[in-house]
């Protein structure tokens, strides 16, 4: 979000632009309740302001940051109700991103969630529950994904010494120091020296079950053999991704350890990379309940001082954060051994030292102002090239027209530039501002970069430009499911003026291609071969119209739009006429329709070369949609589609039962307390004979 556009979720609400002199504290008011209102839309499936799925959060990642920021540097003080969502988005795009991207930093992130806990609020270990790819599953062993407290300050160390100390007297004897590996937890349990089941930490209750990745992980034999080969019970471990076999990693595009980590634990599509993960043991639990600290590099002491504690902390640091350790590592975690271990969490009585991520001092060359897929404007900063956590960073991302007007930047002047969770470059001032007495503040023309159209609303509506097109034309493509295809091989085509329109993709021939960066023989075959597909496949008008790039219009809405006025209608009725029609839609508001109709209006002349090319048919009767929780079928979703069921992945008011791969889900559990029929994915056939009667009905 940039600093005078704020979310549009709710169907009738009007987008008002703010110019001139902005009236600062409406505007982080006015952010807050995006917030707000982004996290109840994520959360909720029938929601007046429309519900957003997990993997869409990313287009948002602009309104959290400044958010965060906000409250974080500009001394703004957030509702409680603002901050828990904040901090939630943050933890839910961490536990779901499959590419390993987070919004913030871990210190923003602790720094809030301690802003949290000052205001009475408890601690936010376990992020929400959502669909994904890999199936959920109950944690049998929920003592064991428990989380450590943090701390940033030494002086919150000696306190927690003397009140453990104080609090577990002769009980306790020996302590454990380790280096605070910086990757994914998960709990594994063993049954006679074999992986029985892998689940990430979830919401403790249900975890992704990650077996399948924890079974071809690159080490697991060699740690059961070392914790005593042929054992029964639960492992609290670390996956992490070693410097050994991050260059896989980084080969396939993933920026540093840390996010390669987080991406191949997300997604199955990654399981390929399996082999570059290693499994850190964190505690054994035995199922004759004992529990045993055994993390590598740790370091035993019997009976130490307090004094002797911090030494033993600061050496451990000092050798993990060494470039030789072979895994990233954010801190320390000392584990006192209390001989009445609580075993409803055996991570209550521990507590991590971290370290702030790492930073580099450098120098601002020049700003400039980057355009998104769909015209959306953010300042940039080019930097002195500098490294920041295993990331050589040139270009680092304001966020918002509002930030970079309160930095107020200088040519050539010193910045801090971090990376917000070791992803994304950030950029923060010194203590002292560094730059020469005559360094003039940097001032950014506020037109775009490609076409030199003055931007509103801090975005590019000229509908001419050339990145504009380019990323309608991709936003088209990946829509209708052609995936091989790049946001930047899509700009080089329109640079080089072979694509024009989305229309000409369809006469895109094997010579346009060549030349063009990253695409040989295979890839180029492919693309054309997908291209031409797109062309013979049948395409209902509203999967079209909804591809198309409408501002605010998605594919549902278009289906709603061609249930109240046929394709014809909405090509060739008078502006009046088609909107009398379209206003009897549910969620579309006067803007909405307003926005259609020009639309149309601007665009009929291509909406027609693209038809020409495809096979556009007309909607058929909807009588609802069917859930698949757990899995995927994409035969069985065609079948329910061509019945007259859409297949979703979220309950809404429209459905009519859920196939689900496992009843514990959260969503058939939702579906349980509606009253909706649930069927197992054994039971596909009868759930598909109980749409047919749904039907006759």
């Amino acid at each position: 979000m940039t600093a005078f556009t704020h979310l549009n979720i709710s169907s009738d609400s009007e987008e008002i632009p703010l110019k001139g002199v902005v009236d600062m504290s409406l505007h982080l008011n006015q952010l807050q309740n995006d917030v707000i209102r982004l996290y109840h839309s994520l959360k909720t499936v029938d929601t007046p302001n429309g519900h957003i799925e997990i993997d869409r959060l990313p287009m948002y990642q602009d309104t959290i940051v400044e958010y965060a920021r906000a409250i974080l540097y500009n001394d703004f003080t957030p509702s409680d109700a603002g901050l828990e969502a904040l901090i939630r988005l943050n933890l839910d795009q961490y536990a779901y991103s499959e590419k390993g991207e987070v919004f913030i930093s871990d210190h923003e992130y602790d720094m809030l969630m301690n802003m949290w806990m000052s205001r009475g609020g408890e601690q936010i270990i376990y992020c929400d529950v959502f669909e994904n790819a890999w199936p959920m599953a109950e944690h049998t062993a929920p003592w064991m994904v428990g989380s450590v407290k943090k701390t940033y300050k030494i002086q919150n160390m000696r306190q927690y010494f003397e009140e453990t100390y104080t609090k577990a007297g002769t009980k306790i004897i020996n302590w454990v120091v380790a280096p605070k590996y910086d990757g994914v937890s998960a709990n594994i349990e063993i049954r006679n020296g074999k992986v029985h089941q892998a689940l990430t930490r979830g919401d403790r209750a249900l975890g992704q079950d990650i077996t399948p990745l924890i079974q071809r992980s690159k080490n697991i034999d060699k740690v059961i053999e070392k914790l005593g080969g042929h054992i029964t019970g639960y492992l609290k471990a670390e996956v992490c991704v070693s410097s050994e076999d991050f260059p896989v990693m980084k080969e396939a595009g993933y920026a540093n350890r840390r996010s390669a980590t987080t991406a191949v634990i997300n997604t199955p599509k990654n399981l390929r990379f399996a082999r570059c993960v290693s499994i850190v043991p964190l505690m054994f639990y035995s199922e004759n309940r004992e529990a045993r600290y055994c993390p590598p590099c740790s370091i035993y002491l019997k009976n130490p001082s307090q004094n002797e504690l911090l030494r033993n902390m600061v050496d451990l640091l000092r050798k993990a954060k060494d470039s030789s350790f072979p895994y990233r590592v954010d801190g320390v975690v000392v584990f006192p051994c209390i001989t009445d271990q609580n075993t409803a969490d055996v991570m209550e009585n521990a507590m991590a030292y971290k370290i702030n991520t790492a930073e580099a001092l450098t120098t601002i060359e020049y700003g400039y102002i980057s355009i998104g897929r769909m015209g959306k404007a953010t300042p940039m900063v080019k930097v002195k090239p500098c490294e920041v956590n295993e990331t050589i960073v040139t270009d680092v991302n304001i966020g918002s027209f509002a930030i970079w007007d309160k930095l107020g930047l200088h040519e050539h002047e010193k910045v801090y530039i971090y990376s917000a969770g070791d992803v994304i470059p950030q950029l923060r001032l010194p203590g002292e501002r560094v730059y020469d007495e005559d360094a003039p503040k940097i001032r950014l023309k506020m037109v775009c970069p490609y076409c030199g159209h003055p931007l509103e609303n801090s975005s590019c509506i000229n509908p001419h430009c050339r990145r504009v097109m380019a990323g309608r034309i991709t936003n088209f493509l990946a829509k209708l499911g052609v995936e091989d295809i790049s946001d930047a091989t899509i700009d080089l085509l329109v640079q080089s003026r072979r694509l024009r329109d989305i229309a000409d993709i369809f006469v895109l021939t094997r010579s346009d291609l060549d030349g063009i960066p990253g695409i040989g023989d295979g890839k180029a075959n492919m693309i054309l071969q997908n291209i031409r597909q797109l062309s013979k496949t049948p395409v209902r008008v509203s999967e079209f119209f909804g591809s198309l790039g409408i501002p605010g219009i998605s594919t549902k809405l278009c289906r709603e739009i061609f249930q109240n006025v046929s394709l014809n209608e909405f090509l060739n009725d008078k502006d009046y006429d088609l909107e009398l029609k379209i206003m009897n839609t549910d969620a579309l508001g006067p803007k909405r329709v307003e926005t259609i109709i020009d639309f149309r209006n601007d665009f009929k002349s291509e909406i027609q070369e693209i038809m020409s090319h495809m096979t556009i048919v007309e909607d058929r009767q909807y009588y609802g949609n069917v859930v698949f929780t757990g899995f995927r079928d994409k035969e069985w979703a065609l079948k329910f589609d061509h019945l007259g069921f859409s297949v979703s992945d979220n309950l809404n008011s429209s459905t009519v039962c859920v196939i689900a791969a496992n009843q514990n889900t959260g969503k058939a559990m939702k579906a349980k307390q509606r009253g909706l029929p649930i069927f197992t994915v054994g039971e596909i056939e009868r759930a598909y004979a109980f749409c047919e009667n749904q039907i006759r009905r």
